[in-house]
């Protein structure tokens, strides 16, 4: 009896060690996905979006920056440029703001006061408020708001 309860102990250590060798593998298989998965790339997910603004704006360049400062702001200019002006005019601009949820639009146009001039929150342009881009942001309203006056 002694002897076979010991096979039976070793049967089940070897079974053991085998479900661990494959677990083992199995993550191994699963942190180099992970490794390779790629962050999705703001440029890549917005280019529609502005180049269908920059045809809208009959720009012939879009200008983008960022991410910059404490808010992970994100700039897109649509540039005019001729012969005589190689820097080009600004026809439309917009500035987006990282959030948990997603990115809010920065209303430049506004000032809010909250941060004293000078300090982080002023130089990051948090005294612009934000606004939320939801379903009613449509594309009319967005050529409209982001236009240069």
């Amino acid at each position: 009896m002694l002897y076979e309860t010991n096979k039976n102990y070793v049967k089940k250590v070897l079974a053991y060690r085998k479900k661990q060798d494959k677990l083992r593998q199995e993550i191994e298989e699963l942190e180099s996905k992970k490794d390779r998965l790629k962050y999705p790339s703001f440029d890549k997910i917005f280019k529609p979006l502005f180049e269908k603004m920059k045809e809208a704006y009959g720009a012939d360049r879009i200008d983008t920056y960022g991410p910059f400062g404490l808010c992970c702001s994100r700039s897109a200019y649509f540039m005019k440029t001729s012969k005589d002006d190689k820097e080009g005019k600004i026809l439309g601009s917009i500035c987006l703001v990282s959030r948990s949820d997603g990115f809010a639009i920065r209303n430049e146009n506004e000032t809010k006061g909250s941060y004293k001039e000078g300090t982080l929150g002023d130089m990051n342009g948090m005294n612009h408020p934000e606004i939320e881009i939801t379903e009613a942001t449509d594309f009319k309203w967005l050529l409209e708001f982001c236009k240069r006056k």
